[in-house]
């Protein structure tokens, strides 16, 4: 079932020749694609992948969405970022180490943002969340990003996803199958993306 939903999204997924939305085609072109061949920050953003999330073994697609993640924090310099889901350590530590003033909040542990605040990540803190699309809705303003993670790991992760993409009050929605975008920006058409990183 993994393979039919990673063919689906390799069939969908899209680059700038197909992006009309100039706050996306701008992520795509300036974050996206700008890679940076060395960073002490990724190999960090790793080793805390393996080490919290006890992962040996991390898939290529994975680090570089990881990447992706601490590019967009500190292109971006949004004030709030929260992850929920399948929450990973290496992505929450790629948003507080590519932005270390900003609040990362996590649907997680108090064990969980602990280990990651003694690494020195001491922007990275705890939210509990019930009903997703509630708190992103209650939550919602032009300087927070929502990341959905693990929006095609079971049926019920893409439900969910997929009520997020029809919502009428989400305007923007980016999938890197790994993980989702979700952005709630005053004055954009309503749109969804799927792209790869």
């Amino acid at each position: 079932m993994m393979i039919g939903r990673r063919l689906i999204y390799r069939l969908k997924r899209r680059n700038e020749y197909h992006i009309h939305s100039p706050f996306v085609y701008e992520l795509y072109t300036k974050v996206i694609r700008e890679h940076q061949r060395s960073n002490v920050d990724y190999d960090l953003v790793v080793r805390v992948g393996r080490t919290v999330d006890k992962k040996r073994h991390i898939l290529k697609s994975r680090r570089k969405l990881a990447r992706f993640f601490y590019r967009y924090a500190a292109y971006y310099e949004q004030d709030e970022v929260t992850l929920f889901g399948k929450v990973t350590a290496m992505n929450a530590a790629a948003f507080a180490l590519g932005n270390p003033h900003s609040r990362v909040k996590v649907a997680c542990s108090g064990e969980f943002v602990d280990t990651l605040n003694n690494l020195g990540m001491v922007n990275v803190e705890r939210v509990v969340i019930e009903d997703e699309l509630r708190y992103c809705l209650e939550h919602r303003s032009e300087d927070t990003v929502f990341v959905f993670e693990g929006i095609h790991d079971n049926k019920s992760a893409e439900e969910l996803w997929n009520v997020f993409c029809t919502h009428p009050e989400v305007t923007l929605t980016i999938d890197f199958y790994h993980a989702g975008m979700v952005f709630f920006r005053e004055g954009m058409e309503k749109q969804s993306f799927v792209l790869k990183v």
